[in-house]
């Protein structure tokens, strides 16, 4: 009996990551088939046993997430998270390879080889968030998301396996965030289909048009005229910011994508600064660009799950909230 109860005692610690009203409804019933399928003399949950059920209480709490949201405005504001993160690296790897850059100087009679497009590293930094944006542009939420995973792998573990002190850059530390993002904002609501729906295609191509300039103003070597030498670009890019900034205050689902770009903000200020002013923020430790937006994520997902269970009804007799 003792052995029975140690196994019985484990198998509910497991049982424990399920939903309250998933276990309330099929918790006997799952402890039963565990028990009924276990040895005489077991004392430990089988290793697949324990994985299965930790899947099947994560699907659970995952599926739930988007109807648990206190209010419509989070699932939209996760849903143009979809579709604008895509942009913004898209725009990034323009400027990190100067492949913009070079048709500038092209049109404007100075034209260059991007030899280094031949290079291996260029490819995920490019045409991975290429792939992402068309995807998004399309309205085919999963695979936006495994194409924004997979984008952040093939661009950042290089960097991390060639030298750890990549970390501290800004730069890196702005892809590990914004890839992540832009796979949960697709997961977890209607997707980029209803972040069209919402922008409208002049809404995207302005959004398009502002990421790539300021991306090219943060780096591009064409805007190097006297008009654009410092503090020009941080003035132009702060007032960019600034007016985003105030456009997504004046609704609801705007604060909500304003709180949730924030995350990547830390990383993306320590990035700026190190390109608009080699001296700026040089002795930031590169933990804390990760280790800030992290605090960050973790406060604002505490925030989100306070608010839910404050405005959460309680569900009818018999009822599965988790679905």
């Amino acid at each position: 009996m003792s052995e029975v109860s140690a196994l019985e005692r484990r198998y509910r610690w497991l049982i424990a990551a399920y939903p309250p009203g998933h276990r309330r409804i099929h918790g006997d019933e799952m402890m039963g088939v565990l028990l009924a399928s276990a040895r005489p003399s077991q004392r430990w949950p089988r290793l697949a046993d324990a994985a299965d059920l930790m899947l099947g209480a994560l699907l659970l709490r995952v599926r739930a997430l988007p109807r648990q949201a206190p209010d419509p405005a989070w699932r939209d504001a996760l849903a143009l998270l979809s579709l604008i993160v895509p942009i913004l690296m898209l725009a990034d790897g323009l400027a990190t390879t100067d492949l913009l850059g070079i048709a500038i100087r092209t049109v404007a009679g100075h034209p260059a080889t991007p030899f280094w497009l031949a290079y291996p590293w260029v490819w995920p930094v490019i045409f991975g968030p290429a792939l992402m944006t068309l995807l998004a542009l399309l309205g085919l939420r999963r695979s936006t998301a495994l194409a924004a995973l997979a984008v952040t792998v093939t661009s950042v573990v290089p960097d991390v396996m060639t030298s750890a002190s990549y970390l501290a850059s800004g730069h890196t530390a702005l892809r590990i965030f914004l890839g992540p993002l832009a796979a949960v904002g697709a997961l977890l609501s209607p997707g980029p289909r209803r972040a069209r729906e919402i922008l409208r295609w002049p809404g995207v191509a302005a959004i398009g048009a502002g990421a790539i300039g300021l991306a090219e103003l943060s780096k591009g070597p064409e805007f190097d005229i006297p008009l654009m030498r410092w503090p020009t670009p941080w003035l132009v890019i702060a007032a960019v910011l600034a007016l985003t900034a105030g456009a997504c205050m004046l609704s609801r689902t705007g604060r909500r994508l304003l709180m949730i770009l924030a995350m990547p903000g830390v990383a993306y200020a320590s990035y700026l600064g190190r390109a608009l002013e080699p001296g700026w923020s040089r002795d930031l430790p590169g933990v804390t660009v990760l280790l800030l937006p992290t605090g960050l994520a973790i406060g604002e997902i505490v925030a989100l799950v306070a608010a839910r269970r404050r405005r959460r009804p309680m569900p009818p007799p018999g009822a599965d909230p988790a679905g």
